[in-house]
């Protein structure tokens, strides 16, 4: 399977279980988890997302990794 298709089956996949959910609780509860979304939270998670993927994933940044203390320069 190519890494295209992997995305798209994933994508697929996501958007299956949101409206298999969706379809079980109704739409009450999700518009009820949006509605508690507010103006601090959203900037929050938006930076906790980057800096997951600045640590985790840094070799696809192509970003040089840390030098351990006392490394000579």
């Amino acid at each position: 399977m190519t890494g295209a298709a992997r995305a798209r089956l994933g994508a697929t996949a996501g958007l299956a279980v949101l409206a298999a959910l969706l379809w079980r609780l109704d739409t009450g509860a999700f518009v009820d988890g949006l509605r508690t979304v507010d103006g601090r939270t959203l900037p929050a998670a938006c930076a906790a997302g980057v800096l997951r993927v600045v640590v985790h994933h840094r070799d696809l940044l192509a970003l040089p990794a840390p030098r351990p203390a006392g490394a000579a320069a």
